[in-house]
């Protein structure tokens, strides 16, 4: 693979001074390149969301990263290319390998290649839904409230929490500006849904997931899980989380909870207490930005 890619490299840097004939074969052996990473990436991620041993889902994540990173090594001078003009064009399976690779790919190379993907989204390259997932990972990954409400965290106990969004105003201007409409959009059981209105769906019981948290401008969310141990993972119910003596919120069942305060008055510190105990976390400078943070207790 190794080989390749760099075969593959000099490919791309020769474009930019082969003849109309050289470019031609060399946009062939692009094409061809980009298809067969969007199936291998495809396929192991496949074959890791479908896995359930605990052993070989390491090795596969593993595997995941390798892959991730040598497909990037090919991706990222392609955009670039994009970008500057010096490739005119891909195919839609070429958009779809480029997109697939910037999904996985770090905070930094997202936020750099921004452009590319609202380019996509306006040439019909990206759908829609696409990008507001993309924007949306871009936001939490900088602890800013989401734009849309697409991303969603596993919790360590089985549970799943829709990560904070914008005020509501902001959110359907958001849709309406990307043709979506924001009254057919709803996560259910960690899934994002987009078609109908949410009285339409056979809703369950959604004991397992809590929405999303509205930030509005100036707020900050608090949001935290105490858990008895890491290896049971069971939550304790019925600890007060004060700040100032003040109680702010009371775990529930999964031993969850959430509350906002003012940026200006983010504390250094919650008081938890239960059964007659109590214990102080501290909330270092890391913690206080963006617009929230999230805590495992245990």
């Amino acid at each position: 693979m190794k080989y390749k890619t760099l075969f593959f490299l000099a490919i791309i840097v020769a474009m930019g001074k082969a003849s109309a004939q050289d470019c031609a074969i060399a946009a062939i052996s692009m094409e061809d390149t980009l298809q067969n990473i969007l199936l291998c990436d495809q396929e192991l991620r496949r074959r890791y969301n479908a896995c359930n041993n605990e052993q070989e889902e390491s090795l596969l994540l593993a595997k995941r990263i390798e892959q991730d990173s040598i497909h990037q090594t090919i991706i990222f001078p392609i955009i670039d290319k994009m970008l500057t003009g010096e490739i005119k064009e891909l195919s839609n399976n070429g958009w779809r390998t480029c997109f697939l690779v910037l999904q996985h790919a770090s905070l930094d190379a997202q936020l750099k290649y921004i452009d590319f993907i609202t380019g996509g989204l306006k040439s019909g390259h990206i759908y829609n839904y696409e990008y507001l997932v993309f924007i949306d990972r871009v936001y939490t990954g900088l602890n800013k409230a989401q734009l849309f409400g697409s991303q969603v965290l596993a919790l360590p106990n089985e549970c799943y929490l829709v990560l904070p969004v914008c005020p509501k105003a902001q959110r359907d201007s958001a849709f309406f500006s990307i043709g979506m409409d924001p009254s057919l959009f709803i996560v259910i059981n960690g899934s994002m849904r987009y078609g109908k209105p949410a009285n339409e769906y056979e809703l369950p019981e959604q004991d397992n997931q809590y929405n999303a948290i509205e930030i509005m401008p100036g707020e900050f969310a608090i949001i935290g899980l105490i858990l008895s141990d890491k290896v049971k993972k069971k939550g304790v119910q019925g600890v007060d989380v004060k700040i100032d003596d003040h109680i702010m919120a009371t775990t529930d069942k999964n031993g969850f909870f959430a509350f906002k305060v003012m940026k200006n008055n983010i504390p250094d510190s919650l008081a938890l207490y239960y059964a007659h105990t109590n214990r102080i976390y501290h909330l270092d400078a890391a913690k206080k930005k963006g617009d929230f943070v999230i805590i495992p207790i245990y």
